[in-house]
């Protein structure tokens, strides 16, 4: 009883840190924001390097040198992103870019506006971390290990389509009321992602094999199979973070969160059954669940949002 007990606690405090470092993250992406309006891209991706770096180094020191576990990491994620959020106040703060005195909008119309990108940022991250949550919890550090040697590569990959959309978003807002450009401009950016992540998952899936050997060690040999697994899914990401972009743009975020949502939901049910028994596999089929239903539920929203824009 004794154990459990402690168990119960570990795991609590666990999973606490790491919502609460989930919880900056958003707000940090929903202040991002501010960077990207006023095009200052530079200082968003000093930011995201500097705490990058920071949960890298302090999870070495602390895992290597230390011989600490999952709890050193949950608090090195948990302050990499405090200090993020805090170099991005600093910054906003430093240069009058969040004076509400210059809006035209009272504070009703930007909360009805902000709130739904605000659950969204939580939920978009909340969702590349699940599985690791449910591995922790069935399976325990060795395939929560595994998995997140994966995520890790995976996340490193998909900030080639977040630079990208950063740049682009500025310009469908400003392509708003000439709808025939705003759908010129998406096919674009559609065919440039796609065969930009085409050309990747290629790349990636070939070297593989001896980058998570390089990366990791001989220990993650099982991280091979799971990454080779993931891989696929790459034009999909893509493609639907952009499309979540057009939605925000086309001020129907709520229905981006309204996707995202469903989408979770329902990769949590596939994962309580497949993360028991297949392992870091199951996580995988999760994934794939969660990724494939959220582009086909925003496919549809985009589509009738520029049908409706149309008309």
């Amino acid at each position: 009883m004794l154990s459990f007990a402690i168990w119960a606690n570990y795991s609590f405090s666990l999973v606490l840190l790491l919502g609460l470092g989930m919880l900056l993250l958003s707000l940090t992406t929903l202040l991002n924001g501010i960077f990207r309006s006023l095009e200052r891209l530079d200082l968003e991706a000093k930011i995201g390097i500097f705490q990058k770096l920071w949960f890298f180094v302090a999870s070495l020191i602390g895992v290597v040198l230390l011989k600490q576990g999952m709890f050193w990491v949950a608090a090195a994620y948990f302050s990499s992103h405090l200090i993020g959020l805090s170099l991005t106040l600093i910054l906003i703060i430093k240069y009058h870019w969040f004076n509400l005195s210059y809006c035209n909008y009272n504070i009703k119309y930007i909360y009805s506006h902000t709130w739904p990108l605000f659950i969204a940022a939580f939920l978009t991250v909340l969702s590349v971390r699940i599985e690791i949550f449910l591995l922790q919890y069935f399976h325990g550090e060795q395939a929560v290990a595994i998995y997140s040697a994966v995520i890790r590569l995976m996340d490193g990959l998909v900030i080639i389509s977040t630079a990208y959309m950063a740049a682009v978003f500025p310009r469908l807002v400003t392509l708003v009321n000439q709808i025939s450009q705003f759908i010129g401009l998406l096919k674009h950016s559609l065919l440039i992602l796609f065969v930009t992540s085409g050309f990747i998952v290629i790349i990636a899936y070939i070297l593989t094999p001896w980058g998570i050997i390089f990366l990791y060690g001989e220990d993650y040999n099982k991280s091979i199979l799971v990454l080779q697994t993931l891989l696929p899914i790459l034009p999909i990401l893509f493609v639907a973070a952009l499309l979540g972009q057009v939605l925000v743009a086309l001020e129907r975020q709520k229905w981006f969160m309204i996707a995202l949502s469903i989408a979770l939901g329902f990769s949590i049910f596939i994962d309580v059954f497949t993360i028991p028994y297949w392992y870091e596999l199951g996580a995988v089929v999760g994934y794939w669940s969660r990724e494939v239903l959220l582009f086909i539920l925003l496919s549809f929203m985009v589509y009738q949002a520029l049908h409706h824009a149309k008309s």
